[in-house]
């Protein structure tokens, strides 16, 4: 769905909206006559100048506008109310509640965005307090009761509008009640008159159609005797922004058209399109004479006068330099490690053909070069530094195989590596005169506290691993994330 735009000019005349007559004694309150002003806003905004008067406004042939106000004075009865001698209410007639409730409604068919709400009412009139313009009619007393709406700014025209199926953008039921508050009512009974209330966007309040951007993409570097694609396709429309203009049911828009034109260059080559209708910001044009091509993009919205431009440098050469893939290499220990060393895996022999810098990126996978979970990372992987230099150090922390891979890129092409690492059990070592020995790797916590007291002593009282497992992890996931884009066709 997209902003909407269109206006329709609306004038409003008065309403008096008649309902039955009064009721038998004991009968609840009801609504004897509704009666709708309007107060138009000048600007659309609610904060801005409004005309000073009220005017007559009927529901069933007008429309307001945004940011009006409209006004309902309601004729409220009660057969229950009373005079004094004096001809007054009885401040012990029974009190009463009125309400107001607007509900929004789209046509059916033809869903749109919600508008914001219009505010609803809900207040007590109690006789005793002399609430409210009360007057006498043919020896019964009334409430006149005013009620007050502004109608909301919301976001445009419907496009249902547009299609001149309805001559409205938003509407509400709006919903009038009165029910009486007397405590001694186990069940109150609530009297309702509805109406249907239409509203447009405020002339003021329409949206500028500013100029499109017109984007002739990035200069290219082409070999002579091959085609340059010259692509618009980024070109930026705000009017367009947030729907896809190419919709059969989105009414309003703009329709741009592209046209591309050689400026300068060794000889005169004009574009040509390639499908006119469904690319029309597209054009190729291929050129065979060495040298500097500058072509203009030049977009219309067929709103505003003039177009929107933009140029873009085909520089064309005899032969385009090389472009070879680098070479991944890793360097690391021939002999395997031991449990606890510091293990160094190196890409510093990694080079590129034309010698342009590389970047480094460092994976631990499985045998089949996949991907590790997340728990394996955390339990296996522990980097010490190195990731995505030239040099990855790690600390090994079990027995077993270990399977790594190098990513180098120049910037346009990469290549990769792979390296295996053999982690054995490590020697045993003296601490305080003990000999402790590196658990095996399959060795947990629970048959650690299974075993004897002295052996667990021993075995805990000096870790042989760093605790960095937990502390680690974040450097950890990087990779395993890294090799997950990595992988994806």
């Amino acid at each position: 769905m997209r902003l909407w735009c269109t206006i329709v000019a609306v004038t409003a005349v008065g309403l008096l909206v008649p309902t039955a007559p009064g009721q038998d004694d004991g009968a609840p309150p009801r609504i004897e006559n509704l009666q709708w002003f309007i107060m138009r806003s000048l600007t659309g905004d609610p904060a801005g100048d409004y005309t000073g008067v009220l005017e007559p406004f009927d529901p069933r042939l007008d429309i307001a506008q945004e940011s009006d106000y409209i006004y309902v004075r309601a004729t409220i009865s009660d057969a229950d109310w009373a005079l004094t001698e004096e001809g007054n209410l009885d401040p012990d007639s029974d009190p009463v509640r009125v309400s107001l409730v607007a509900q929004w409604r789209y046509p059916a068919g033809y869903p749109a965005p919600e508008p914001p709400p219009v505010p609803g009412t809900f207040s007590d009139y109690r006789p005793e307090d002399g609430i409210g313009p009360n007057v006498i009619q043919q020896g019964r007393p009334l409430l006149l009761y005013d009620f007050e709406m502004l109608i909301p700014r919301f976001q445009g025209v419907s496009q249902a509008r547009l299609r001149g199926l309805i001559d409205w953008d938003v509407s509400w039921l709006v919903v009038f009640g009165v029910e009486s508050t007397d405590s001694t009512d186990e069940d109150p009974v609530r009297h309702r008159v509805g109406a249907m209330l239409y509203a447009i966007q405020h002339p003021g309040n329409r949206p500028t159609n500013p100029r499109p951007f017109a984007d002739a993409g990035a200069s290219q570097t082409i070999a002579s005797g091959t085609t340059a694609r010259l692509d618009g396709s980024r070109t930026f429309d705000s009017f367009n922004a947030g729907f896809d203009s190419g919709l059969p049911d989105v009414f309003e828009k703009d329709q741009l058209s592209y046209t591309w034109e050689w400026i300068t260059g060794p000889t005169r080559v004009d574009p040509v399109y390639p499908d006119l209708v469904g690319t029309p910001q597209i054009a190729l044009v291929r050129l065979d004479v060495p040298g500097v091509y500058v072509y203009r993009l030049l977009v219309d919205d067929g709103v505003n006068p003039g177009v929107s431009t933009q140029s873009v440098t085909v520089n064309v050469v005899a032969e385009l330099p090389p472009d070879d893939a680098p070479k991944a290499i890793i360097t690391g220990p021939a002999a395997p490690g031991r449990v606890g060393e510091t293990i160094t895996l190196s890409a510093g022999s990694s080079f590129d053909p034309q010698e342009r810098p590389l970047t480094y990126s460092w994976r631990q996978t499985d045998e089949r070069g996949n991907s590790l979970t997340a728990a394996d990372v955390m339990r296996m992987y522990q980097p010490l530094s190195g990731t995505s230099t030239d040099t990855l150090t790690w600390q090994a922390t079990q027995t077993g195989t270990f399977y790594f891979r190098l990513i180098v890129s120049n910037g346009s092409k990469s290549d990769t590596a792979a390296f295996t690492v053999v982690i054995e059990p490590g020697p045993p070592r003296t601490t305080a005169g003990l000999a402790i020995t590196a658990p095996p790797a399959d060795l947990t916590a629970a048959a650690l506290d299974a075993a004897e007291d002295d052996t667990a002593t021993e075995q805990t009282a000096a870790p042989l691993v760093p605790a960095c497992g937990g502390a680690l992890f974040p450097l950890a996931a990087v990779p395993l994330l890294g090799l997950l884009r990595w992988r994806r066709p």
